[in-house]
């Protein structure tokens, strides 16, 4: 074996500090985005009404 990948939340301390301690490095990072599904119709129809 290689590689091993692994990850978590970046609020996650406990599980950071053992991957580092483990000798895990960063290889890559992504944002995630959360909206309600009410909102995110709402906000469509906004603009759909203002383009149309």
């Amino acid at each position: 074996m290689n590689r091993i990948r692994t990850g978590n939340a970046d609020s996650n301390g406990p599980m950071l500090k053992i991957n580092h301690s483990l000798g895990f490095k960063p290889f890559m990072a992504r944002v995630e985005w959360q909206l309600e599904i009410e909102a995110a119709l709402r906000r469509l129809e906004q603009k759909l009404s203002v383009a149309g």
